[in-house]
Parts: structure tokens; C-alpha cells; sequence
């Protein structure tokens, strides 16, 4: 009787022993077949198999990607209940509920969002599954914090999120919700002013301009350059130059004229009504040091023999009163070689047609002269004024240079009539 009963056990054990073997065996067949990408569509699996929760989430990948969400749902849980720390099977259910919201469950949505959160909160899988759920539900005060995470992660993602992280916090009841980011800046927050200073309502860019300017980190030249380029672009000349102005430091206060930085002493450039140079292969644009100047730097232009360029690289805004003026500047040649040379220009900003004035042109070999030539502002169409060394050529044939020319002490100044005093 005993040996029956013993026999009986054994074999009941060696039974349930096989049946273990069997179904963590099958379980990793079946992990192994997804991972190598033989196990095609959906298959509906024998619940006992013993599997990690990955490979259920896998599968409800793929029973979801079959057109059977239910099942999927099903397949996920069971992951969920095989692993309660699994992050990504309680991403998969979140992106279920959002793509298929007829689906019945008998969990709470909101708390499968938080496990994900809580659970996995250093994948972007995760994150991203999180921000279209509570964008779904409304709730921007999450979908924000998890868009701010998937744009860190994720620099790909930002031309896509921009436009919805903008539309969403233009809106008043949003606005605070952009406050934490524009206090303290992260990595994606230049490239987004960016994209606000392109495509941003005007009112909404000079608040959240206003709230950088009152922030611990300080604005970035970055920054300042797109904001005024788009106050520019709106022809807001006063607001543009006021918000150049603010960005200067004391030093560079000091260098304020009527031609900002008239020596080239300085290092701002290309930020709003200062120099805006511009570089190319051929053609090399820098201040630097040279023999026979007053202060520490000159312009130098070097260029080098190559294809034409309608040059007008050289460059400044400016906003002069109407009146009378004369333009001075110093300048030298270095075996500059030209057909027709280059010019210095001044035009009105509203028309470029209207041309105030215009240099002899510079072409050959001259050590240090000195120039200048008389203009004056009208009363109208000509608020801001563009001073530009241009080709005095517009014929490609006779935009071909090479060599040096340098420039300091470029001047304007204001001339007064002598007879009304």
C-alpha cells in the first residue's frame, strides 16, 4: 500500500515537473522566435506558458497589431501580472486605451498612467505613450512635464512637439505652465525661442521674452539675435533697436554711436543694429590686428580668387533723424583686384531703391586714406537706414575678387547748417 502510494506521488510530481519544463520551455521558444522575428502576426498562446512579461507585451504587440484589441488588452495584464514593475506593459495598455477607447477594462486607466510613470520613468517608450494619454484626458499640467522629458531625450521629436507646446501654452489658462521652463531654461528651450520667434503671435513672444529677461539665467546672444530679427521683420524698428540696446553690456554701451562700434573694437556682431558680417569660402571677414590704426582693430576682408559673388556681406542698421550727414571712414588696399571694385552704400531701409549716398569704389593697391561723403536723410519713407559695402558691379563677370581691404573708423556724423545759428 505504502509503494503505491509512493509511486502514485512520484509520478503526480514528475507530471507537474514535465509540465514546468514544457511550459517554461515553450515560453522561451516563444521568446526566441519574436526575438529573431519568426513568429509571424498574432498567435494566440496557451495562457499557462510560463513567459517573461516582456515577451506578453511583445505578443500584444502584435494581437493588437492584428486588429484584436481585446485580446492585446488581455496579453498586457497578464505581462502586468507576471511583472507589476513592468513600465513598458503598462505603457502598452496606456497606448491601447488611447487608440481604442471603446475597449472595456475593469482597471483603472489612471492608475496604469501612474505605474508607468512611477515604474519605468527612464524610457521614452514610456513617455511618450504617458504624454498622449493625459494630452487626451486634458490634463496639460502632465502632458507638459512628459513633453519636456521626450525633448530632452529626444531632439527628433522637436519639430514635431513645438507647434503643439506653443498652440497649447498661447492659450491664457497655459500660460503658467511654459513658466518653469522659461525660469530655468532646458537644452530645448533655445530652439524652441527660435521657433516662437518665427512663427509666434507677436504679444505672446514679448511675454514670454519679458518673463526670460526677469529669469536667474540670463538670455542667450542666440536669444536676443531671433527676437529682434522677428521685431525687424515686423518693422517694429523702436521696439527692435530698445531690445538691442538692453541686451548691450556697459562696455559695449560705451561703443554707441551713430555707427555702433565704428572701429571695430568690439565682439558683437550679427544681433540686431550692430555689424552684421558674413562669411563665406572665398571670402574671409574679421576685425584684426594691422600696422598704421589707432585702436586695437581694423576690418579685414581677405578674399580669395574663386567663383562671383554680389557681395554685401558687410553690413549695419541704423536710425538716423532726418537731416544732413557725412559718412568717414579709413581705409586701405592690399593688391585688391577687381573690375569695377566695391562700394560703401546707403539706402533706406522701407526701399532700398532710394539710395542716400555712395563711396568711390575701392579696387588696387593703396596704403591708409581717408573718405567721405555727404548725405542727407529725408523726412519720410526713411526711418531706418541700411549702411552696406556692396559690388559696385550687379554682372557677375564683374564679381570676381582677390586680395585684401581694410577698414576702421567707419563714421557718420551730423552736419550742422552753419547759416541758421
Amino acid at each position: 500500500m505504502f509503494s503505491w502510494l509512493y509511486r502514485s506521488v512520484v509520478l503526480i510530481l514528475l507530471c507537474l515537473f514535465a509540465w514546468q519544463i514544457y511550459t517554461h520551455g515553450m515560453g522561451r521558444r516563444t521568446a526566441e522566435l519574436l526575438e529573431q522575428e519568426a513568429f509571424e502576426g498574432y498567435q494566440p498562446l496557451n495562457s499557462a506558458f510560463q513567459m517573461k512579461a516582456d515577451t506578453w507585451v511583445t505578443l500584444a504587440e502584435r494581437a493588437n497589431e492584428s486588429g484584436e484589441p481585446a485580446i492585446a488588452e488581455k496579453t498586457a495584464l497578464r505581462a502586468l501580472a507576471e511583472n507589476p514593475t513592468s513600465g513598458r506593459a503598462a505603457s502598452h495598455l496606456l497606448s491601447l486605451y488611447n487608440s481604442n477607447s471603446s475597449i472595456a477594462t475593469s482597471v483603472n486607466i489612471t492608475d496604469i498612467a501612474d505605474i508607468a510613470g512611477n515604474l519605468w520613468p527612464a524610457h521614452t517608450y514610456t513617455h511618450s505613450r504617458l504624454a498622449d494619454y493625459w494630452a487626451k484626458q486634458g490634463r496639460m499640467e502632465k502632458t507638459i512635464p512628459e513633453w519636456n522629458i521626450l525633448l530632452i531625450r529626444n531632439p527628433k521629436l522637436r519639430q514635431q512637439l513645438f507647434p503643439s507646446l506653443y498652440q497649447i501654452t498661447a492659450k491664457p489658462e497655459y500660460h503658467d505652465l511654459l513658466s518653469p521652463y522659461i525660469k530655468h531654461p532646458p537644452v530645448w528651450w533655445e530652439q524652441f525661442f527660435s521657433f516662437l520667434s518665427r512663427e509666434a503671435q507677436t504679444e505672446f513672444l514679448y511675454q514670454v521674452y519679458r518673463q526670460r529677461q526677469q529669469s536667474p539665467a540670463p538670455l542667450t546672444d542666440e536669444e536676443k539675435r531671433t527676437y529682434i530679427a522677428r521685431l525687424l521683420k515686423d518693422k517694429l524698428w523702436n521696439e527692435a533697436r530698445q531690445a538691442w540696446l538692453q541686451g548691450l553690456s556697459e562696455t559695449q554701451q560705451k561703443q554707441v554711436g551713430l555707427v555702433y562700434d565704428a572701429g571695430f573694437e568690439g565682439k558683437s556682431f550679427n544681433t540686431g543694429f550692430d555689424w552684421q558680417l558674413s562669411e563665406t569660402k572665398e571670402i574671409s571677414i574679421k576685425p584684426d590686428i594691422t600696422y598704421g590704426i589707432k585702436g586695437q582693430q581694423a576690418l579685414h576682408i581677405h578674399f580669395r580668387k574663386g567663383q562671383p559673388v554680389n557681395f554685401q556681406h558687410v553690413a549695419q542698421k541704423l536710425m538716423l533723424a532726418p537731416g544732413q550727414y557725412q559718412l568717414s571712414m579709413q581705409y586701405r588696399l592690399d593688391s585688391f583686384r577687381s573690375n569695377k571694385g566695391l562700394r560703401w552704400r546707403i539706402h533706406c531701409v522701407e526701399n532700398e531703391e532710394t539710395l542716400l549716398t555712395e563711396t568711390e569704389a575701392f579696387t588696387g593697391q593703396k596704403n591708409w586714406s581717408t573718405l567721405s561723403s555727404p548725405f542727407n536723410v529725408p523726412q519720410d519713407g526713411c526711418a531706418v537706414q541700411l549702411l552696406r559695402l556692396e559690388a559696385d558691379s550687379r554682372y557677375r563677370h564683374d564679381q570676381v575678387f582677390e586680395g585684401h581691404i581694410w577698414f576702421d573708423n567707419v563714421s557718420i556724423t551730423q552736419v550742422t547748417d552753419e547759416k541758421n545759428h
